[in-house]
């Protein structure tokens, strides 16, 4: 990744006007032509080398004669400073709040060192350079053409000691509009994260304007969003947070890029996000089913956590437990039950229900009942169960009696795997026309679904025929296994996690959460574990690919299941990755250049933005002899060698360096004859 700052020095020290060669310093925009000055800050009050001010001319390409637009200098005090630094922002489509910029010691050291590329990361912003005169902006551009323009220097007495003359310039810009496209979308926790990157024109990607709209209905209106800009092999990209979102809503979004000098891109398509874990904000509860024995049918019903977020209810159907399930139906997200009217006498069907959400995604699937078909009609004593709750410590069911000769009622149950009913209760005496059953037996599972049914028996101890059956489950905590045999590979520059499909052993598992933290060389935990992926995967994935890792770092990593009931196991065994430094990493500068000045010959050339550079290291040497090391310095962009001998040639490159000592090939060369 690097950064190429073009810096130009100024002849100060030769007396005659000067033209230097046409150099691209001159970009147009929606609010006109920006102009480049130079690199070095001059005014009345503070000249630099005798320099006081700067002349604008302008001419079109085709016409000889030069038009004068303005004759200006770099501002004189902190307010002027200010002031100029707040109409610079103001012509931005993108604002940033003057309070973010240290706007004192920007000047202090404008002031100090009278030359842009000093004030350091402040230097490179469009504004700063606005605000401190090293750039202009022209507008007062006419009409549509092809401009060119010329920048003098003028000293404290009028002159001219040099001038610049840029390269032409078409006004409006012919340059192809950025455009990008989207990697990566999601939402943790309480923000909505957006990644793109540049498809045309990356050197140009510099900012973005953000459109939003709850979904569905309502209309987009611009948000104010945080950015992060990089680049990695010549290709921009940014990453956007939105913190003003509201939970358990759903989002369209609407991205428009910019460049650095505010000429607008392509917009993107527009990006449906779900502020949500459609596992943890949408569930199926209270799922039951019964026989309607008049007809044989089977009625489901159940009831949601929330349907605001859900589009449609899926309903699954199969002849066996485990596999075979197929779609029978998809209904609005407000009904709370259906009927399956295609059934056959005796016969055994489970049934399992998922919720769509507004974005396409699909939940987890709900726990799965099943129910016996029956056609006999009821006789006039048989009881019925009304109902059914789900306790702490065990099921409560509601029946009532349909005789009024009833003396009492017996309860049957299943073991939870689907074997037949067996009788678990005494005679309970008939006592009213509502009646309920409390359960708590402690073979009880909070990870099996139960049936029950009810006989009632008369007076003459003749038993009903068996109630109709209704299915529940305890709210028993169920902790599920925990995941076992975590390994972790480096590979690409990422970490590849695997471990043990726990959902083999118990088929609540409906995903797994990943966690990590840094550590040192030697393993000590230098950070708390923080969730680093929060959605829940599909059962079938037991593996994760970390992509977003520093080289040169440790992590640790641990594992958690999660059930259809929320619930979470206890971490697994830890993992560590170590990711290596590549050496690819390690670039030379660019963008050398070399000038004579009075002390010698001075050399610039182009950062280099990373946070292991150490400094850089000058090489030079005369023809037919080896180079050697004049200097190093730090992460300074400047050295002026000052042992030169006039009438010598010289020849000059520079490496960086690491703060892991290691050394960057050498960078472009260039060579000066000392006068």
């Amino acid at each position: 990744m690097k950064i190429i700052i073009l810096v130009i020095i100024l002849k100060l020290i030769i007396i005659p006007v000067y033209t230097q060669e046409s150099e691209n310093g001159a970009f147009s925009s929606p609010n006109g032509i920006y102009v480049y000055t130079g690199n070095f800050i001059a005014s009345g009050t503070n000249p630099f080398n005798n320099i006081t001010g700067f002349r604008i001319e302008r001419r079109e390409a085709n016409v000889d004669d030069w038009d004068l637009i303005t004759e200006f200098q770099s501002p004189h005090t902190l307010d002027e400073f200010k002031n100029n630094l707040e109409s610079a922002v103001n012509e931005m489509p993108v604002k940033i709040s003057i309070s973010d910029m240290p706007a004192e010691i920007i000047w202090e050291k404008a002031v100090k060192y009278s030359q842009i590329d000093s004030i350091g990361i402040w230097g490179l912003s469009l504004q700063v350079q606005r605000a401190l005169g090293t750039v202009y902006l022209d507008r007062s551009v006419p009409n549509e053409g092809k401009y060119i323009y010329k920048v003098s220097y003028l000293t404290a007495n009028g002159s001219v000691s040099y001038y610049t003359q840029h390269s032409p310039v078409y006004y409006p810009s012919k340059k192809e509009a950025i455009s990008i496209e989207i990697i990566e979308s999601s939402f943790d926790f309480d923000r909505v994260t957006i990644l793109t990157r540049s498809v045309t024109n990356s050197s140009g990607l510099r900012m973005m304007k953000v459109f939003r709209k709850e979904n569905p209905g309502g209309s987009h209106k611009e948000v104010s969003c945080k950015f992060f800009v990089f680049y990695n092999n010549d290709t921009a990209y940014i990453s956007l947070t939105d913190s003003t979102v509201e939970i358990n809503k759903t989002y369209e979004y609407l991205l428009q890029p910019y460049d650095r000098f505010g000429n607008p891109g392509q917009f993107t398509p527009p990006i449906l996000i779900a502020a949500y874990n459609i596992n943890e904000s949408i569930s199926i509860k209270n799922i039951k089913i019964e026989t309607l024995n008049t007809t044989g049918f089977l009625k489901i019903s159940w009831s949601t956590l929330s349907f605001m977020n859900i589009s449609s209810i899926k309903i699954f159907k199969s002849l066996d437990m485990d596999t075979g399930y197929y779609q029978i139906a998809e209904i609005p997200a407000s009904e709370t039950e259906y009927t399956d009217e295609n059934t056959e006498p005796r016969q055994k069907y489970y049934y399992y229900i998922s919720c769509t959400d507004l974005t396409g995604n699909e939940s987890a699937r709900s726990a799965k009942v099943f129910a016996i078909t029956e056609y006999t009609q009821l006789p006039s004593n048989r009881p019925y169960i009304a109902g059914s709750e789900s306790l702490k410590d065990g099921i409560r069911i509601y029946f009532v009696a349909t005789d009024e000769y009833t003396a009492g009622f017996r309860i049957y149950r299943d073991n939870g795997l689907g074997d037949s009913l067996a009788q678990i209760s005494d005679l309970i005496p008939y006592k009213d026309s509502l009646m309920n059953y409390i359960d708590t037996s402690s073979s009880l599972s909070g990870a099996l679904q139960y049936r029950y049914a009810v006989i009632s028996e008369n007076f003459s101890g003749v038993m009903s025929q068996l109630s109709n059956i209704i299915t529940e489950r305890p709210d028993k905590p169920v902790i599920p296994l925990t995941p076992d045999k975590l390994e972790v590979i480096v590979r690409e520059n990422s970490a590849w996690l695997y471990w043990d499909d726990m959902n083999k052993g118990d088929f609540d598992i409906i995903g797994y959460s990943v966690f990590r933290r840094q550590v040192s060389e030697s393993g000590a935990p230098l950070s708390d574990f923080l969730p680093l992926a929060d959605t829940m995967n599909l059962l079938e994935y037991n593996n994760f690919v970390d992509t977003a890792v520093i080289p040169g770092s440790s992590y640790q990593y641990a594992v958690q299941s999660v059930n259809i009931y929320g619930i979470r196991s206890s971490l697994s065994n830890f993992a560590t990755a170590q990711l290596e430094i590549k050496t690819d990493y390690m670039i030379p500068p660019s963008g050398l250049r070399a000038q004579q000045v009075f002390e010698g010959i001075i050399l610039n050339w182009g950062e280099i933005e990373t946070e292991r550079l150490a400094g850089y290291r000058i090489y030079r040497y005369k023809r037919g002899e080896d180079p050697t090391p004049v200097a190093t310095v730090n992460t300074a962009v400047q050295y002026t060698d000052k042992t030169v001998l006039n009438g010598e040639l010289y020849f000059y490159y520079i490496t960086s360096l690491y703060i892991d000592g290691k050394e960057s090939r050498p960078g472009e060369e260039i060579s000066i004859r000392r006068q």
